[in-house]
């Protein structure tokens, strides 16, 4: 069974993404609205000024709660296919890394 895929919505190109909820939600709620999304935010790290960051999250700490997100189903569902999700993720989070200490390394 393949489920509908969800798409964020993307509010400020690269910063700003409103997600919606699942059908799931919709059908188990009877008052859900619409308007029941979560927004997520990032921080704008690109303005150049690193003292005065919008408030906002990293694409690191989204991998991260990914990463626990997924680790979880895998202990709840035993399904092993969750552990290249897992492998993926967190090399998604090391290259970003990788990306963060060379952009310091330019700065100085």
């Amino acid at each position: 069974m393949k489920r509908d895929r969800i798409k964020a919505i993307e509010v400020k190109p690269g910063h700003v993404f409103d997600c919606p909820p699942s059908a799931m939600s919709r059908s188990r709620y009877p008052n859900f609205k619409d308007s029941m999304t979560q927004r997520v935010c990032f921080s704008d790290e690109l303005a150049g000024d690193m003292d005065t960051l919008c408030d906002g999250t990293t694409s690191e700490a989204v991998l991260d709660m990914l990463i626990q997100r997924v680790e979880w189903l895998e202990k709840k569902l035993g399904l092993r296919e969750y552990g290249n999700v897992i492998a993926r993720l967190k090399e998604a989070r090391m290259w970003l890394e990788e990306v963060i200490i060379d952009k310091k390394e330019d700065l100085r």
